[in-house]
């Protein structure tokens, strides 16, 4: 193989072996990182994080960058908690004569990725990976009257880190970047969805520094850049352009 500079390399079996289950690995780090969103087990979500390696963030469309496993929470554990005391309000005042518990009774948040490009480094200590994801949601809508079921399509980019914990490792997530392409109702396409201002997420708190890129979301006036970039073979995490 050779670097992202052309040049040569030789790597070991050993070295070898690493990256191709480094693979693997990767890809039931993100399944397991989407069952745990998915079944609101926020504190397994939290924990697919790196926990010894600095620089941990999470940038959320036009959110902003935030920083650190608290900004990670923040992120992605606190618009779904609010979320949630929102649904589980509405539907109690909906629906009277039902024994809901829950605030997540009704809710949906089920992600499917797909299209994977993961690039492991020469090094092996680090590794990048993009993937396209479908998402089916549902949550009361007060306009609606009830549960809404709607379809949004996303654009994943992750860092990764292998970190060494006691006699074994394990790969965990640095950095995660998501890029929105469409967000809409089940019964309306993106195309009339892309023409309708569409209420802002249920933001809890402020972002530690703006975003890093513009919306890439579907238009009508305007193509999709392309963000993100599938990774380049690389040689160490200080190698990686950004996210």
């Amino acid at each position: 193989m050779t670097t992202s500079t052309g040049t040569p390399t030789t790597l070991t079996r050993a070295q070898r072996l690493h990256r191709i289950r480094a693979v693997h690995e990767i890809h039931n780090l993100i399944g397991r990182h989407a069952f745990f969103n998915a079944a609101g087990h926020y504190d397994d979500l939290i924990d697919t994080f790196a926990r010894h390696t600095p620089g941990v963030s999470v940038e959320l469309a036009d959110w902003g960058v935030y920083e650190g496993l608290d900004g990670a929470r923040a992120a992605l554990v606190g618009p779904l908690l609010e979320m949630a005391r929102r649904n589980g309000k509405g539907m109690r005042a909906q629906y009277p004569e039902l024994d809901i518990q829950d605030d997540r009774a009704g809710m949906l948040l089920e992600s499917a990725f797909t299209t994977p490009v993961i690039q492991v480094a020469e090094d092996g200590g680090s590794a990048r990976g993009v993937w396209m994801v479908m998402a089916a949601q549902t949550g009361f809508n007060p306009d609606a009257g009830g549960p809404e079921a709607g379809w949004a399509w996303v654009h994943y980019a992750v860092d990764f880190v292998y970190e060494e914990d006691g006699e074994d490792g394990a790969w965990r997530i640095l950095r995660l970047r998501v890029v929105p392409r469409f967000r809409t109702a089940y019964g309306v396409s993106w195309v009339e969805s892309s023409l309708r201002e569409q209420a802002p997420p249920p933001l809890t708190t402020t972002s530690d520094r703006p975003p890093t890129a513009t919306l890439n979301d579907y238009s009508v006036t305007r193509m999709a850049t392309y963000d993100p970039v599938p990774p380049e073979p690389y040689r160490t995490l200080d190698d990686l352009p950004p996210l």
